[in-house]
């Protein structure tokens, strides 16, 4: 992959959400449309991703913030949150970008869901939750 397929995958990333645009994943419509579009200018197998860093990075974070949720909800609710179906897909969606197979992405949510625990479980403190040691 060259630099110009790079530097479409992130002028499209840009145009579709810049400043005056909502962020990427907060329209559970506009996450698959754009995530179509992505898949096919992420580098394959054996090609550079350095072009597409940004991207990578904002998958990792969008997916944090999506598990957060249910982690803050096991944190300050008593037993199993109900699962954010919207959010859940936007997760496998995004995952899709970056892992190639379900298992990846699987591990992936995982890691995503761990990374928001570890944000939040440190200020569990200030919120006087109950279930601050569960996760």
């Amino acid at each position: 992959m060259g630099p110009k397929f790079g530097d479409a995958i992130k002028f499209c990333f840009r145009k579709r959400f810049d400043d005056s645009s909502p962020s990427l994943g907060s329209s559970a419509d506009a996450v698959p449309a754009l995530c179509d579009k992505l898949r096919d200018l992420m580098p394959k197998d054996g090609e550079p991703r350095g072009d597409v860093a940004e991207i990578y990075s904002h998958v990792v974070t969008r997916c944090t913030e999506l598990a957060a949720g249910a982690v803050a909800e096991r944190m300050l609710l008593p037993g199993e949150p109900v699962p954010s179906v919207s959010d859940v897909e936007q997760a496998v969606v995004l995952a899709s970008l970056v892992c190639k197979s379900a298992e990846a992405v699987e591990r992936f949510l995982g890691f995503a869901e761990q990374q928001a625990h570890d944000l939040l479980f440190p200020r569990a403190p200030v919120i006087n939750c109950p279930n601050r040691g569960s996760k």
